[in-house]
């Protein structure tokens, strides 16, 4: 059971209060260039935490993950079933699920699971949710991840979840692609669709920005999702360039999960993995098919 203790929420929000108050004064003393970032993290904060504290919402987003893998028989996930009769917006009640811990190898070893395997199972269920599913799970520690006997992954805690637009999840499938291709302009134009920069951002200094961070990682032995993501939000951060909620989580689940996973697997690597999901999954050869149609319809507009 999940139980939010007396008091909580009254705390918080006078918390979000105090921080509504020192907004405007935020700004005034702020350089322009961060107002279009300044502006919205207090509002991304708030909807975060607050989301957190709504137990209702949690329960439905339970129920509708469930039901995603459920409809398209896919048995890789295990999600616990909420008891509504028993629950309120004060506490879930939900089916006890056992498993191992995903980060104990040794027990997961011992039980005739492979480390490696389960890594890759893991990142695939994450990679369903939000490319063919339009949800996500943001909480991906290790206190929230386990195996049950038959390999499926378990999780738990649905406090930090939710669910993308359908032109979300595109961008997201998007800047995914365009991120493997190397394709800087599709980038650029997928971080604008997402809200994370001005459409009046300086495209070429963007672009800019964008080459050198590709070109220092490509020189770099080793790359990780949390090395991407501090290298681009910080050499960004001189533009109008904000991180929505939703994505900022979806960031969270790569950098914390791939952690997770290299317990797993020392050489899991976050982007080959997802590439190899998009490759499996078609998301590849649909783009190309539109790409195709797109110049074709050009070249007819032309003629």
């Amino acid at each position: 059971m999940k139980v939010r203790r007396p008091g909580v929420k009254d705390l918080i929000e006078t918390d979000l209060r105090i921080i509504r108050r020192l907004i405007p004064l935020v700004m005034l003393l702020a350089p322009e260039r961060l107002q279009f970032s300044l502006r919205n993290m207090a509002d991304d904060f708030e909807r975060i935490i607050l989301e957190e504290l709504d137990f209702e919402r949690e329960a439905r987003m339970m129920a509708e993950i469930r039901s995603n893998f459920e409809r398209d028989g896919n048995e890789a996930a295990v999600i616990p079933h909420v008891y509504q009769e028993v629950s309120s917006e004060r506490g879930l009640t939900m089916t006890y699920v056992e498993g191992t811990k995903v980060t104990d190898v040794d027990e997961l070893e011992s039980k005739g699971h492979d480390p490696k395997r389960v890594a890759r199972d893991v990142a695939n269920v994450y990679f369903t949710m939000g490319l063919e599913h339009g949800v996500y799970h943001g909480d991906p520690h290790p206190g929230n991840l386990a195996v049950d006997d038959d390999g499926r992954i378990v999780f738990y805690d649905f406090g930090m979840s939710g669910r993308f637009t359908p032109a979300m999840q595109n961008s997201v499938v998007n800047l995914y692609l365009a991120a493997v291709n190397r394709n800087v302009d599709g980038i650029i134009d997928e971080l604008i669709a997402l809200g994370a920069l001005d459409p009046d951002a300086d495209r070429a200094a963007v672009g800019h920005v964008l080459e050198l961070v590709i070109e220092d990682l490509e020189g770099s032995e080793t790359v990780n999702w949390q090395q991407i993501i501090s290298e681009v939000t910080g050499m960004l951060h001189e533009f109008p360039f904000r991180i929505p909620p939703d994505i900022m989580l979806v960031l969270r689940v790569g950098s914390i999960s791939e952690g997770v996973l290299r317990q797993l697997d020392p050489e899991f690597d976050f982007l080959v993995a997802a590439q190899a999901f998009l490759r499996e999954h078609g998301f590849m050869e649909r783009v190309a098919r539109m790409k195709l149609e797109e110049m074709r319809g050009e070249l007819e507009a032309s003629l």
